[in-house]
């Protein structure tokens, strides 16, 4: 059976009609809030994806078995990359970066 790869930009495509219908009532402001919230979502996700990554090679580089981090640190990533479509959606709807605090 072939894999079949969605893109960021598949992902998007399709995510696109759902977002664009749940924000299409939003007032401007309203629209920046939650795509800063989206933003600082990204940044927490990415945080713990690094975290599952270091630990995975962390047990790789003592000689442990790494694999019964692989799983967290994929379910970190995909996380992470869904949130990114999001984030991605929101602030072409936006239609600039807004700020966020870091």
């Amino acid at each position: 059976m072939a894999k079949v790869r969605t893109t960021h930009r598949g992902l998007a495509e399709e995510l696109t009609p759902a977002v664009e219908e749940l924000v299409s009532s939003l007032q401007a402001s309203e629209l920046e809030c939650l795509t800063v919230q989206a933003i600082t979502e990204h940044r927490r996700l990415l945080e713990i994806a690094e975290e599952a990554y270091e630990a995975m090679m962390r047990a790789e580089s003592h000689g442990g078995e790494p694999g019964q981090y692989r799983e967290p640190y994929v379910r970190a990533m995909l996380n992470n990359k869904a949130q990114l479509a999001l984030v991605n959606l929101l602030v072409e709807r936006l239609g600039y970066l807004p700020e966020v605090e870091k």
